[in-house]
């Protein structure tokens, strides 16, 4: 299951998500996988905005992945 490595969501629980997904015509988890930064296809872990930038929106030259 993809989820939040901060607060534990899914991105059906995440209302930017679920908007964008309904934008694009997918599912909140298809949107996630393809879109977000931050997902690891390993984990199927992300961080959400909030999470993120509760993190200290942490990077690397080759990006960051949860």
């Amino acid at each position: 299951m993809i989820s939040c490595v901060g607060c534990q969501r899914t991105p059906e629980q995440i209302p930017i998500y679920v908007m964008s997904a309904v934008e694009d015509g997918v599912e909140p988890d298809v949107w996630v996988s393809y879109n977000e930064g931050t997902y690891n296809t390993e984990t199927g872990r992300f961080a959400c905005d909030e999470c993120y930038i509760d993190m200290g929106q942490p990077g690397l030259e080759e990006g960051w992945t949860a």
